[in-house]
């Protein structure tokens, strides 16, 4: 029987995945780099060291039955290094992390099961992003392989002298190339699936960037005949990567239909709502996934909102007393910075214009 859950990561992720693993039952430890981490602060079993310190990794992960990650950043190959020597199951697996890790493979595996996405190429040289150019036109869209994430890494080129000016800063790192797309909406949803094949996902969020990173968002989206579509191939992609836990696709939505815009292989800042307007949240569906049980069908209770709170100086803050007209997750960091995500708000309501109605109140606090 699993009991013992390992995560590596302290941040806010960990710190929801450790509050539902509890409310399950299981035992929930975190590894992280600070005693005053968002996760360190809800667990007594919270070891800390810094992610260097191969022993005393491979020793929390020795402790655990299954250990699980909040970033899909954490090296891959330490992963697996880490799985064959403590004897505990990782999840995501660390052999199929490093695909979706790396947006290269990432991009690869999409194009390979059939999954709608937005043309691109690896970039060698420069030469690659004006023969692309040539076929696509401007802008190209520059991603770095490895590490972006909240816009991070991502660079709009309108023209050729933007394509030589680019070249001459960043050479030396690993990018892909994407055909810009001219978008009516972004959107987001989570599936999720353990190892026996079982498989469930989300309500569709439609989300809004400020900044390049999610302020706020609403669902459930409606089910059209292209979302369907869309679902349908993402549903085909999880089952044929043999992926367990929760994964999070985030979709452009265009005047012909969705394609994937990125993947990120975990639980996601757009599936925080559904601790309040879904029957099961993403946190106790990855947890249920990865420890093989039941996964029951989703579904949203009302309509819904989210407002993250998002750091915009470096000055001292007091806590909330309340959303007001929401339901306040703090997620107890101690330092405000300049685009840090502090905590969120999820909002309940009867329709979709009342929820966008209270966002906008809650916006103008």
């Amino acid at each position: 029987m699993i009991e013992r859950i390992g995560i590596l990561g302290g941040g806010q992720l960990a710190r929801m995945l450790v509050q539902q693993g509890q409310r399950l039952g299981l035992q929930m430890s975190v590894y992280c780099e600070n005693k005053n981490d968002p996760a360190a602060q809800v667990t007594n079993l919270a070891t800390i060291s810094t992610f260097q310190d191969l022993k005393t990794l491979q020793k929390f992960c020795s402790q655990q039955d299954l250990v699980t990650i909040e970033s899909e950043f954490f090296p891959a190959d330490l992963l697996a290094a880490l799985e064959k020597q403590s004897k505990a199951k990782i999840f995501p697996q660390p052999k199929l992390l490093a695909q979706l890790q790396d947006r290269g493979p990432q991009k690869t595996l999409l194009m390979k099961q059939k999954v709608s996405t937005s043309p691109f190429a690896l970039v060698e040289k420069q030469k690659d992003l004006t023969e692309f150019a040539q076929e696509f036109g401007f802008p190209i869209v520059l991603k770095a392989r490895m590490g972006g994430y909240d816009g991070f890494g991502t660079y709009i080129l309108k023209d050729k002298q933007a394509v030589g000016e680019f070249w001459k800063k960043f050479s030396r790192q690993s990018w892909i190339v994407e055909k810009f797309i001219s978008f009516q909406s972004e959107c987001a949803v989570s599936f999720a699936r353990n190892r026996k094949g079982e498989i469930v996902h989300f309500p569709v969020n439609q989300t809004h960037q400020v900044d390049r990173r999610l302020d706020w968002m609403t669902g459930p989206l409606k089910t059209s005949a292209a979302l369907k579509k869309m679902l349908k191939q993402l549903e085909k992609f999880v089952r044929a990567i043999d992926y367990v836990g929760l994964i999070t696709f985030e979709l452009f939505e265009t005047k012909t239909g969705f394609l994937v815009n990125e993947i990120a292989p975990r639980v996601h800042n757009s599936g925080h709502a559904s601790l309040e307007a879904c029957n099961v949240d993403q946190f106790t569906a990855h947890l249920l996934a990865i420890t093989n049980a039941k996964l029951p069908k989703i579904s949203a209770c009302q309509n819904y909102g989210l407002l993250n709170l998002i750091g915009d100086n470096q000055k001292t803050f007091s806590l909330p007393q309340s959303a007001g007209l929401g339901h306040l997750h703090w997620y107890g960091k101690t330092e405000n910075r300049m685009g840090r995500k502090m905590g969120h708000i999820t909002i309940l309501a009867s329709s979709e214009k009342e929820v966008l109605q209270k966002l906008k109140q809650l916006r103008k606090r």
